[in-house]
């Protein structure tokens, strides 16, 4: 079993902290208030029946309901992955977490839940609050 030394537990507290603050803030914003004051309705919403018969044949009941701006699962998610970008110091792992996150908003789009700039939106929420998160964190340590 490998023991972490004091100062990366110490980092290791600090990122999940961040993280848990980050996502809830990011849920909150995205789904309390952003969501209910837009109101944009999904692209399969019953008033675009007219423009999307042919990809309304899905048997998935959840993306006809709700609104569709912001993307509460790409912001979520990228909440969720930006701290762990700006903690490890790997450019190529930085990559791979920011590029993973981009595939998540992607399947919002292609499952028809979000048009894709409520996906795009909801990705810039989520980095946006978790890094204001983490640079508050960082200010506050010193």
């Amino acid at each position: 079993m490998t023991r972490y030394s004091e100062g990366k537990l110490r980092q290791i507290n600090r990122l999940f902290w961040i993280t848990l603050l980050a996502t809830l803030l990011t849920e909150l914003a995205a789904e309390l208030i952003i969501k209910s004051f837009v109101a944009r309705p999904r692209p399969l919403w019953e008033g675009y029946a007219g423009y999307n018969e042919e990809i309304r044949k899905l048997a998935d009941e959840t993306v006809r309901t709700g609104y569709s701006y912001v993307a509460g699962h790409s912001s979520v998610f990228f909440a969720m992955i930006t701290p762990m970008i700006w903690f490890v110091s790997n450019k190529q792992v930085k990559l791979y977490l920011f590029l993973w996150a981009s595939a998540h908003a992607f399947t919002r789009v292609y499952l028809a839940a979000h048009f894709p700039y409520c996906a795009l939106m909801g990705a810039v929420l989520g980095f946006s609050m978790a890094t204001l998160v983490t640079k508050i964190f960082r200010v506050l340590e010193k």
